[in-house]
């Protein structure tokens, strides 16, 4: 149902992040009052603007990047099928998370933030 849980399932967990379309709302009720992100064309933009300046991280080729950019320095991690890398280099053995099911980009955001690999 678009909610992001923390990995830890043993008491009553709250959910970290709520996805309705390409909006991530902090929590799980998924107001508006709680929009934190939109995505827009592999861009995440800060609550619900468009503007180039407030575009906090780019998804494009398998990778994220901080803000707008594609430069190599910028990249944060990357996704290669369902395995989530640190950094630009997606070697098998070295993967760190594995997304289980079908996951749009709005979803890999919020789960990339709920790892603490975004903030």
């Amino acid at each position: 149902q678009g909610r992001i849980f923390p990995g830890d399932l043993r008491v009553a967990p709250q959910p970290l992040y709520t996805v309705i379309g390409n909006e991530i709302m902090v929590g799980g009720s998924g107001s508006m009052f709680d929009l934190i992100y939109t995505e827009r064309a592999g861009k995440l933009y800060r609550g619900n603007a468009m503007y180039s300046s407030q575009i906090a991280y780019t998804f494009a080729d398998g990778r994220i990047y901080r803000g707008d950019s594609q430069f190599p320095l910028d990249v944060l991690c990357s996704v290669q099928g369902n395995m989530i890398f640190e950094g630009a280099y997606a070697n098998p053995a070295e993967g760190r998370f594995v997304i289980e099911g079908p996951a749009s980009i709005s979803d890999l955001f919020a789960i990339l933030l709920a790892l603490g690999l975004l903030d």
